[in-house]
């Protein structure tokens, strides 16, 4: 059974829906949650789930137009020969001295930070990485490592399968399947998931950005996937009964959810 994971930020009438319906499985996006700290959210909703995902955020920082650094950190760690190892030693020093952080930063190590800050509560860490560029993502997902954040990789749609092929050898428990967003026809992006499961049978798989029951019924039983769907489609007036608040019917969509994909763990 795939497990469902529900993308939420920091608004009170999204705190609210999962107070009432406790889900066990939250993704949180960094690019949301950087100026909160996760203790808030614990408090928020009344109850520790019992896996919490961070994700960087990074089709958000893109649509945003924001640049992360990690293409500087790229150039200069690889351009100077630093080992994996010596460069993470090195930005783990800048990303967890405060007085660095608050007089100049990249969002990769503000990512780096926030992870530290907030471990207690974060379950799983995925890996930083820049849609489109399977190299870059994959250093990032290296540094990480060498700082033993034993994140999860992120494979993205389009991307040369050799790169998947580095992430299985690893050993990766689990591997996240990104970037299908960027491809508006639900059958190419079924078609993409399948190659990758047909390849890997037995690896566990991690759909970013879907909740879609058809995807996931097309796509021979993945892992688990994550969404937010539930709060995009309860915030539009017409998919509301008369009367019925942003809120009901929020908690109606995770129920449903909850009821056709139970957590089994």
């Amino acid at each position: 059974m795939t497990i469902i994971y529900y993308s939420t930020s920091p608004k009170q009438d999204e705190y609210d829906a999962l107070r009432a319906t406790r889900p066990e499985t939250l993704l949180l996006s960094f690019a949301l949650w950087r100026n909160k700290p996760l203790k808030e959210l614990i408090e928020k909703i009344g109850y520790r789930p019992k896996s919490i995902i961070i994700d960087p955020g990074a089709i958000t920082f893109k649509n945003g137009k924001i640049s992360t650094g990690i293409y500087d950190i790229y150039d200069y760690y690889l351009g100077d020969g630093y080992s994996d190892e010596e460069a993470a030693k090195e930005i783990l020093e800048w990303a967890l001295n405060e007085s660095y952080m608050a007089d100049d930063s990249n969002i990769f190590y503000e990512y780096i930070s926030y992870v530290h800050r907030n471990k207690r509560y974060i379950d799983q860490v995925l890996s930083f990485d820049q849609i489109g560029k399977a190299d870059v993502s994959r250093y990032m997902y290296r540094l990480m490592r060498a700082m033993q954040l034993n994140p999860i990789p992120v494979f993205h749609y389009q991307s040369d399968f050799i790169y998947l092929d580095k992430y299985i050898e690893e050993g990766n428990e689990l591997i996240a399947l990104g970037g299908i967003l960027m491809e508006p026809k639900i059958l190419k992006r079924v078609e993409w998931i399948n190659e990758c499961m047909k390849r890997y049978p037995n690896q566990k798989f991690h759909v970013l950005g879907t909740q879609r029951k058809q995807i996931i019924d097309s796509s021979g039983g993945f892992y688990s996937c994550d969404g937010n769907s539930w709060k995009i489609t309860a915030g539009y007036k017409r998919n509301r009964l008369p009367g019925q608040t942003k809120v009901q019917k929020a908690i109606e969509i995770i129920q449903n959810l909850q009821e056709v994909f139970p957590y089994e763990q």
